[in-house]
């Protein structure tokens, strides 16, 4: 326990900062359900599809700047302050690409929808948000580049502070025009939208004011036009399987929505809110991943003993566990609680909503040591540089066995929303035990030296 010990305090006092900031981050989605949830049931349907939407585009994207978190510690472990500056640049290239191309498909999003299979009056609603949020991806990319260098630095108070400071912004903004307050337009789910990026904004200027502050050495703004093909290399190859790993988990969730819209408005309202109240929760296994990430990151950089890795891998999963085993009792207890802050009771839709979540919460208390497990697994494995193989088994646990049996279970067998649910739950598992399975392999004093190698 002694030699553990220290690993413990680092992850806590590195990671609480991060889940701080990743439930606050979540938080600004949290906040357009609860404010569309009491302004109209069927405007919060548009939103629920239309985030879904957006959020895959935005952790595709991000995965460059994922990427740049285990470099960068690993770099700043050795002190090669240029070696981070380059690479933190050409992440944000990347960003900045990948935010041209999605645009115009947000902006003309409605008859993707309708392709699809969503209703036509979902769609145009759904649309009024995705036109705005497509001027939102730029700087959301570039809040998420920013965001992992200074993660990857251990600088993460300021995550928390400015994502915080984000979320106050957008909070108010969105009650003064989704409810139209104080003389200002009732705009609903454009006014949900407009906040989301008032509070983007926010966010960035934070990062920027913190990295030119504490890390003048590195110089991130200074000629960020000079390309660095070795870097931007680097960021691509390992960036592309993390987004496209993050594209295999948050397209299943994303598809798995849209699977409960062809059910109906209330269910996917359910649905919507359940996997709200879920992924709260699921911010604590990721920021316990990605400290994890960044400890491992640095140990790798500094070429430390096996049994360092191991210590850590270890720490990171225990701790993960323990708090998945609290909310799967809080999840039991409390269903209606915690379903009936995003709903508003005087609605006539609002009991058939409840009744429905309350089935779905059941479910959701076992996603919490499954999704918690593999996002731990997969944070291990990134702070070791390894993430081909991971992609894999990310797209086969959630695809070949999670989507398919969601489809089976939940349309083909007619078990509706439970059986979708039931599916997700299916696909974690699998890709929990062999993402740790990885982990373990990867780490065999047998393998070591190529580790060190690579």
């Amino acid at each position: 326990m002694d030699k553990t010990l220290p690993i413990y305090k680092s992850l806590i006092f590195l990671g609480l900062p991060i889940v701080g900031g990743n439930i606050a981050q979540f938080s600004s989605s949290v906040v357009d359900t609860a404010m569309l949830g009491h302004y109209d049931p069927k405007t919060l349907a548009s939103l629920v599809v239309a985030s879904s939407v957006f959020f895959i585009f935005l952790i595709v994207g991000g995965g460059f700047s994922f990427a740049l978190m285990p470099v960068v510690a690993a770099h700043d472990a050795r002190d090669e302050d240029t070696l981070v500056r380059r690479n933190t640049r050409m992440a944000i290239w990347l960003s900045t690409m990948f935010s041209m191309l999605v645009f115009p498909i947000l902006y003309c999003s409605d008859s993707v929808l309708i392709f699809l299979g969503q209703s036509q009056e979902l769609s145009q609603s759904a649309h009024k948000y995705l036109r705005i949020m497509a001027f939102v991806m730029f700087p959301a990319l570039l809040d998420v580049t920013l965001r992992c260098y200074l993660t990857g630095l251990k600088h993460t108070n300021i995550v928390l502070w400015a994502t915080v400071s984000g979320l106050i912004c957008k909070t108010i903004i969105g009650w003064l025009f989704v409810f139209g307050k104080f003389g200002f337009p009732e705009l609903g789910i454009e006014g949900a939208a407009l906040s989301t990026l008032v509070g983007t904004l926010v966010i960035l200027g934070f990062f920027v004011w913190h990295a030119q502050r504490y890390f003048p050495q590195h110089q991130l703004f200074k000629n960020i036009w000079k390309p660095d093909v070795m870097s931007l290399r680097k960021i691509f190859t390992l960036g592309l399987p993390i987004g496209l790993t993050y594209l295999a988990e948050s397209g299943l969730f994303s598809g798995v929505t849209i699977m409960v819209g062809w059910i109906g408005e209330i269910e996917v309202a359910s649905h919507g809110i359940a996997m709200q109240i879920m992924a709260i929760t699921f911010m604590v296994h990721l920021g316990l991943s990605q400290a994890a990430t960044t400890l491992i990151g640095n140990a790798y950089g500094r070429q430390d003993p096996l049994e360092i890795l191991r210590k850590i891998g270890l720490c990171a999963i225990s701790m993960s566990a323990a708090f998945a085993l609290i909310i799967i009792i809080v999840f039991l207890s409390f269903p209606e609680s915690l379903l009936s802050l995003f709903i508003d009771n005087s609605n006539p839709d609002s009991r058939a909503i409840l009744v429905m979540g309350v089935a779905l919460m059941t479910i959701a208390a076992c996603f919490q040591l499954t999704d918690g497990l593999q996002a731990v697994g997969l944070g291990l494995l990134r702070g070791i540089q390894d993430v081909k193989v991971p992609f894999i088994i990310a797209f086969v646990s959630y695809w070949g066995v999670g989507f398919t049996t969601s489809y089976l279970l939940g349309i083909k067998l007619s078990y509706g929303p439970q059986g979708v649910w039931l599916g997700l739950v299916t696909g974690l598992l699998v890709a929990s035990i062999f993402l740790l399975m990885r982990f373990w392999y990867k780490t065999r004093s047998k393998i070591i030296k190529k580790i060190e190698k690579t």
